[in-house]
Protein backbone atom coordinates (compact mmCIF):
# COMPACT_ATOMS: atom_id res chain seq x y z
CA UNK A 1 0.00 0.00 0.00
CA UNK A 2 2.88 2.35 0.77
CA UNK A 3 4.42 1.67 -2.64
CA UNK A 4 1.09 2.27 -4.38
CA UNK A 5 0.69 5.57 -2.53
CA UNK A 6 4.26 6.56 -3.44
CA UNK A 7 3.59 5.82 -7.11
CA UNK A 8 0.52 8.07 -7.10
CA UNK A 9 2.52 10.74 -5.31
CA UNK A 10 5.09 10.59 -8.08
CA UNK A 11 2.39 11.63 -10.55
CA UNK A 12 1.87 14.84 -8.58
CA UNK A 13 5.61 15.44 -8.44
CA UNK A 14 6.29 14.86 -12.14
CA UNK A 15 3.54 17.23 -13.32
CA UNK A 16 4.48 19.99 -10.90
CA UNK A 17 7.17 22.65 -10.80
CA UNK A 18 9.20 21.74 -7.73
CA UNK A 19 7.30 24.05 -5.37
CA UNK A 20 4.88 21.40 -4.05
CA UNK A 21 1.81 23.60 -4.59
CA UNK A 22 -1.38 21.52 -4.66
CA UNK A 23 -3.91 24.30 -5.34
CA UNK A 24 -4.60 27.99 -4.85
CA UNK A 25 -7.24 29.54 -2.61
CA UNK A 26 -9.85 31.43 -4.65
CA UNK A 27 -12.46 32.19 -1.94
CA UNK A 28 -12.04 32.64 1.81
CA UNK A 29 -15.37 32.05 3.52
CA UNK A 30 -14.04 31.83 7.07
CA UNK A 31 -10.99 30.67 9.02
CA UNK A 32 -12.19 27.08 8.57
CA UNK A 33 -13.79 27.13 5.09
CA UNK A 34 -12.08 28.07 1.82
CA UNK A 35 -12.53 27.28 -1.85
CA UNK A 36 -9.51 26.12 -3.85
CA UNK A 37 -8.85 25.61 -7.56
CA UNK A 38 -5.95 25.46 -10.02
CA UNK A 39 -4.05 22.20 -9.30
CA UNK A 40 -0.25 22.62 -9.28
CA UNK A 41 -0.92 26.36 -8.90
CA UNK A 42 -1.66 26.56 -12.64
CA UNK A 43 -4.72 28.60 -13.63
CA UNK A 44 -7.53 26.49 -15.12
CA UNK A 45 -5.42 23.32 -14.90
CA UNK A 46 -8.32 21.10 -13.87
CA UNK A 47 -10.25 20.13 -10.77
CA UNK A 48 -9.38 21.99 -7.58
CA UNK A 49 -9.59 18.75 -5.62
CA UNK A 50 -7.25 16.83 -7.91
CA UNK A 51 -4.47 16.95 -5.28
CA UNK A 52 -6.58 17.80 -2.20
CA UNK A 53 -8.73 15.32 -0.31
CA UNK A 54 -10.33 14.71 3.08
CA UNK A 55 -7.92 13.42 5.72
CA UNK A 56 -4.86 15.20 4.32
CA UNK A 57 -2.77 17.35 6.66
CA UNK A 58 -1.92 20.48 4.70
CA UNK A 59 -0.35 23.88 5.09
CA UNK A 60 -1.42 27.27 3.74
CA UNK A 61 1.30 29.66 2.55
CA UNK A 62 1.32 33.07 0.93
CA UNK A 63 1.91 33.00 -2.82
CA UNK A 64 5.67 33.48 -2.40
CA UNK A 65 5.90 30.42 -0.13
CA UNK A 66 7.72 32.60 2.38
CA UNK A 67 5.03 32.96 5.06
CA UNK A 68 2.96 30.10 6.44
CA UNK A 69 -0.56 30.97 7.57
CA UNK A 70 -1.13 27.70 9.39
CA UNK A 71 -1.58 23.94 9.20
CA UNK A 72 -4.68 21.77 9.53
CA UNK A 73 -6.33 18.51 8.56
CA UNK A 74 -8.89 18.59 5.75
CA UNK A 75 -12.20 17.55 7.32
CA UNK A 76 -14.18 17.62 4.07
CA UNK A 77 -13.38 18.40 0.44
CA UNK A 78 -16.48 18.97 -1.69
CA UNK A 79 -15.91 19.29 -5.43
CA UNK A 80 -18.20 21.20 -7.76
CA UNK A 81 -16.90 21.62 -11.28
CA UNK A 82 -13.31 22.78 -11.01
CA UNK A 83 -13.79 24.24 -7.53
CA UNK A 84 -13.23 22.41 -4.25
CA UNK A 85 -14.66 23.67 -0.94
CA UNK A 86 -12.29 22.68 1.86
CA UNK A 87 -13.21 22.59 5.52
CA UNK A 88 -10.23 22.76 7.89
CA UNK A 89 -10.30 20.78 11.14
CA UNK A 90 -8.47 23.67 12.83
CA UNK A 91 -8.95 27.36 12.12
CA UNK A 92 -6.26 29.02 9.98
CA UNK A 93 -6.17 32.78 10.44
CA UNK A 94 -5.15 35.43 7.90
CA UNK A 95 -5.86 33.33 4.77
CA UNK A 96 -6.38 35.45 1.67
CA UNK A 97 -7.28 34.82 -1.96
CA UNK A 98 -4.15 33.76 -3.83
CA UNK A 99 -2.63 31.79 -0.97
CA UNK A 100 -1.42 28.30 -1.88
CA UNK A 101 -1.91 24.87 -0.33
CA UNK A 102 0.94 22.39 0.19
CA UNK A 103 1.49 19.11 2.01
CA UNK A 104 2.66 19.52 5.61
CA UNK A 105 3.56 17.95 8.93
CA UNK A 106 3.15 19.52 12.36
CA UNK A 107 6.65 20.99 12.11
CA UNK A 108 7.50 21.18 8.39
CA UNK A 109 6.01 21.31 4.89
CA UNK A 110 6.74 20.40 1.29
CA UNK A 111 6.95 24.04 0.16
CA UNK A 112 9.81 24.29 -2.35
CA UNK A 113 10.88 20.76 -1.39
CA UNK A 114 9.63 18.77 -4.40
CA UNK A 115 11.76 17.41 -7.24
CA UNK A 116 11.48 19.16 -10.60
CA UNK A 117 8.41 18.49 -12.72
CA UNK A 118 7.31 18.95 -16.31
CA UNK A 119 5.96 22.42 -15.54
CA UNK A 120 9.34 23.96 -14.78
CA UNK A 121 11.34 21.70 -17.10
CA UNK A 122 9.22 22.97 -20.02
CA UNK A 123 9.33 26.54 -18.62
CA UNK A 124 5.58 26.94 -18.73
CA UNK A 125 4.63 30.57 -19.22
CA UNK A 126 8.31 31.54 -19.24
CA UNK A 127 8.02 31.53 -15.44
CA UNK A 128 11.03 29.23 -14.92
CA UNK A 129 13.69 30.74 -17.14
CA UNK A 130 16.57 29.60 -14.94
CA UNK A 131 16.75 25.82 -14.82
CA UNK A 132 19.72 23.68 -13.77
CA UNK A 133 21.80 26.84 -13.56
CA UNK A 134 21.20 27.86 -17.19
CA UNK A 135 19.11 30.92 -18.03
CA UNK A 136 16.76 30.75 -20.99
CA UNK A 137 17.01 34.53 -21.18
CA UNK A 138 20.79 34.51 -21.59
CA UNK A 139 20.81 31.37 -23.73
CA UNK A 140 17.49 31.55 -25.55
CA UNK A 141 18.13 28.52 -27.73
CA UNK A 142 18.34 26.38 -24.57
CA UNK A 143 14.66 27.11 -23.86
CA UNK A 144 11.83 24.66 -24.51
CA UNK A 145 9.31 25.33 -27.30
CA UNK A 146 5.99 26.67 -26.05
CA UNK A 147 2.95 27.15 -28.30
CA UNK A 148 -0.43 28.58 -27.32
CA UNK A 149 -3.60 27.02 -28.70
CA UNK A 150 -5.56 29.44 -30.88
CA UNK A 151 -2.52 31.69 -31.31
CA UNK A 152 0.06 29.26 -32.63
CA UNK A 153 -2.52 26.68 -33.75
CA UNK A 154 -5.58 26.99 -35.95
CA UNK A 155 -8.02 26.57 -33.06
CA UNK A 156 -8.15 26.70 -29.27
CA UNK A 157 -11.30 24.61 -29.09
CA UNK A 158 -10.14 21.71 -31.25
CA UNK A 159 -6.82 19.85 -31.44
CA UNK A 160 -5.58 18.32 -34.67
CA UNK A 161 -2.78 16.07 -35.86
CA UNK A 162 -1.29 19.05 -37.69
CA UNK A 163 -0.89 20.84 -34.36
CA UNK A 164 1.32 17.94 -33.24
CA UNK A 165 3.24 18.06 -36.52
CA UNK A 166 3.81 21.81 -36.13
CA UNK A 167 5.08 21.34 -32.58
CA UNK A 168 7.44 18.55 -33.58
CA UNK A 169 8.91 20.60 -36.43
CA UNK A 170 9.52 23.61 -34.21
CA UNK A 171 11.28 21.38 -31.67
CA UNK A 172 13.34 19.78 -34.44
CA UNK A 173 14.44 23.17 -35.78
CA UNK A 174 15.48 24.36 -32.33
CA UNK A 175 17.13 21.19 -31.00
CA UNK A 176 18.12 19.04 -33.96
CA UNK A 177 16.00 16.13 -32.71
CA UNK A 178 13.34 15.37 -35.32
CA UNK A 179 10.35 13.34 -34.19
CA UNK A 180 9.48 12.60 -37.80
CA UNK A 181 12.82 10.83 -38.28
CA UNK A 182 13.03 9.16 -34.86
CA UNK A 183 9.50 9.02 -33.47
CA UNK A 184 10.35 6.33 -30.90
CA UNK A 185 12.65 8.78 -29.13
CA UNK A 186 9.66 11.00 -28.38
CA UNK A 187 6.54 10.71 -26.25
CA UNK A 188 3.33 12.76 -26.38
CA UNK A 189 1.54 13.23 -23.07
CA UNK A 190 -1.87 14.82 -22.56
CA UNK A 191 -5.15 14.58 -20.68
CA UNK A 192 -7.85 11.98 -21.45
CA UNK A 193 -10.08 14.85 -22.61
CA UNK A 194 -7.68 16.04 -25.32
CA UNK A 195 -6.77 12.45 -26.15
CA UNK A 196 -10.47 11.84 -26.83
CA UNK A 197 -10.80 15.02 -28.91
CA UNK A 198 -7.85 14.05 -31.04
CA UNK A 199 -9.29 10.56 -31.51
CA UNK A 200 -12.64 12.00 -32.54
CA UNK A 201 -10.92 14.08 -35.22
CA UNK A 202 -9.85 10.82 -36.88
CA UNK A 203 -13.33 9.28 -37.00
CA UNK A 204 -14.26 8.46 -40.59
CA UNK A 205 -10.72 9.08 -41.77
CA UNK A 206 -8.88 5.97 -40.60
CA UNK A 207 -9.43 2.29 -40.12
CA UNK A 208 -7.13 0.84 -37.49
CA UNK A 209 -6.78 -2.91 -37.24
CA UNK A 210 -6.50 -4.57 -33.84
CA UNK A 211 -2.83 -5.43 -34.40
CA UNK A 212 -1.86 -1.80 -35.03
CA UNK A 213 -4.25 -0.08 -32.63
CA UNK A 214 -1.62 0.40 -29.97
CA UNK A 215 2.14 0.68 -29.79
CA UNK A 216 4.10 -0.84 -26.94
CA UNK A 217 6.48 1.56 -25.20
CA UNK A 218 8.96 1.09 -22.39
CA UNK A 219 7.56 0.40 -18.96
CA UNK A 220 4.80 -1.92 -20.18
CA UNK A 221 2.53 0.86 -21.44
CA UNK A 222 0.66 0.96 -24.72
CA UNK A 223 0.09 4.13 -26.73
CA UNK A 224 -1.65 5.29 -29.87
CA UNK A 225 0.46 6.98 -32.53
CA UNK A 226 0.03 10.58 -33.65
CA UNK A 227 2.31 11.53 -36.55
CA UNK A 228 4.10 8.28 -35.73
CA UNK A 229 4.81 9.46 -32.16
CA UNK A 230 3.43 7.41 -29.25
CA UNK A 231 0.82 9.32 -27.22
CA UNK A 232 -0.34 8.43 -23.71
CA UNK A 233 -3.09 9.97 -21.60
CA UNK A 234 -2.80 10.83 -17.93
CA UNK A 235 -5.58 12.31 -15.79
CA UNK A 236 -2.96 13.91 -13.53
CA UNK A 237 -1.82 16.06 -16.46
CA UNK A 238 -2.82 19.76 -16.22
CA UNK A 239 -5.89 20.45 -18.34
CA UNK A 240 -5.49 21.83 -21.86
CA UNK A 241 -1.86 20.88 -22.39
CA UNK A 242 0.02 18.54 -24.74
CA UNK A 243 3.65 17.71 -23.95
CA UNK A 244 6.18 16.52 -26.53
CA UNK A 245 9.01 14.89 -24.58
CA UNK A 246 12.34 13.82 -26.02
CA UNK A 247 12.83 10.86 -23.72
CA UNK A 248 16.65 10.51 -24.09
CA UNK A 249 17.04 14.15 -23.00
CA UNK A 250 15.11 13.62 -19.76
CA UNK A 251 17.18 12.70 -16.71
CA UNK A 252 16.27 10.82 -13.57
CA UNK A 253 18.50 11.07 -10.49
CA UNK A 254 17.79 8.13 -8.20
CA UNK A 255 20.19 8.21 -5.24
CA UNK A 256 17.76 6.12 -3.22
CA UNK A 257 14.55 4.48 -4.34
CA UNK A 258 11.49 4.38 -2.11
CA UNK A 259 12.24 2.42 1.03
CA UNK A 260 12.34 2.48 4.81
CA UNK A 261 14.57 4.91 6.66
CA UNK A 262 16.46 4.19 9.88
CA UNK A 263 17.04 6.97 12.40
CA UNK A 264 20.15 6.87 14.59
CA UNK A 265 20.39 3.10 14.45
CA UNK A 266 16.87 2.58 15.78
CA UNK A 267 15.97 0.15 13.00
CA UNK A 268 13.30 0.53 10.32
CA UNK A 269 10.46 -0.08 12.81
CA UNK A 270 10.14 2.12 15.91
CA UNK A 271 7.93 1.69 18.94
CA UNK A 272 5.45 4.52 19.48
CA UNK A 273 5.81 5.63 23.06
CA UNK A 274 2.67 5.09 25.14
CA UNK A 275 0.96 2.98 22.49
CA UNK A 276 0.89 -0.68 21.59
CA UNK A 277 2.06 0.09 18.08
CA UNK A 278 5.07 0.62 15.85
CA UNK A 279 5.81 3.10 13.07
CA UNK A 280 8.16 3.35 10.11
CA UNK A 281 9.24 6.10 7.71
CA UNK A 282 9.67 5.90 3.93
CA UNK A 283 11.73 8.17 1.74
CA UNK A 284 13.35 8.52 -1.64
CA UNK A 285 16.21 10.73 -2.81
CA UNK A 286 15.31 11.60 -6.38
CA UNK A 287 15.17 14.41 -8.90
CA UNK A 288 13.94 14.94 -12.44
CA UNK A 289 15.54 17.09 -15.12
CA UNK A 290 16.69 17.47 -18.70
CA UNK A 291 20.12 17.50 -20.31
CA UNK A 292 18.74 19.38 -23.32
CA UNK A 293 15.75 21.53 -22.51
CA UNK A 294 15.19 22.66 -26.10
CA UNK A 295 14.37 19.09 -27.11
CA UNK A 296 11.02 19.53 -25.31
CA UNK A 297 7.88 21.25 -26.54
CA UNK A 298 4.36 21.91 -25.35
CA UNK A 299 1.03 23.40 -26.42
CA UNK A 300 -1.12 25.01 -23.73
CA UNK A 301 -4.55 26.61 -23.72
CA UNK A 302 -6.72 24.04 -25.48
CA UNK A 303 -10.34 23.93 -24.38
CA UNK A 304 -10.36 20.79 -22.26
CA UNK A 305 -13.52 20.50 -20.17
CA UNK A 306 -13.95 16.74 -19.96
CA UNK A 307 -12.66 15.45 -16.62
CA UNK A 308 -11.66 11.82 -16.24
CA UNK A 309 -10.13 11.49 -12.79
CA UNK A 310 -10.69 10.17 -9.28
CA UNK A 311 -12.40 13.47 -8.40
CA UNK A 312 -16.15 12.95 -8.57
Amino acid sequence: EAKDAARLGMQEILHGDGTGVKATITVVTSTTVVTCANPYGITSAGQGGLLVDAGMYLGVYDVTLATIRGRATVTTAVNTGDNCVVTWGTAIADQIVGDVIVAATTSDSSANNYPNGLTNIFNRGAAYNVFEGISAVTYSRWDATRLVAGTDTSSATEISEMDIWDLSQRVAARSGFDAMQNPREFLLLTTPGLYKKLGESFLGQRRITQSEAATKIRGGFKALEICGIPMVQDFWCPAGVVYLCHVPSLTWVDSKDWGQVQYEGAGPWRWIQGRDAFETSWSAYINFGAVQRNAMGMITGFTDTNRYSHVM
